[in-house]
């Protein structure tokens, strides 16, 4: 079962399984699926832009090397979420 297998008959338990209730639940887990890739895109900027700063300040290519890895690894998670949001749309 999948992580999102399993909070889907978390969210079911005891309930009726109309379709209302069904795409409510399912609703509900993309929300929260979508703020968590958010919050990680975020995180994942914030370093980035921490990373090239200091590589700025301190003129080393390494630093901006390594922050280049981080806007990559950012890019890579929004990619994520505009994916599930177009495979969801379509």
């Amino acid at each position: 079962m999948t992580a999102r297998q399993d909070l889907y008959a978390f969210a079911m338990q005891g309930k009726e399984h109309s379709p209302a209730n069904s795409e409510r639940a399912s609703e509900k887990i993309d929300a929260y699926r979508a703020a968590v890739v958010a919050e990680v895109v975020a995180a994942l900027q914030s370093k980035a832009q921490q990373l090239s700063v200091e590589a700025e300040e301190e003129m080393r290519r390494d630093l901006e090397e390594e922050a280049q890895v981080w806007h990559e690894a950012a890019g890579v998670a929004a990619k994520l979420k505009r994916g599930k949001a177009e495979a969801s749309d379509g």
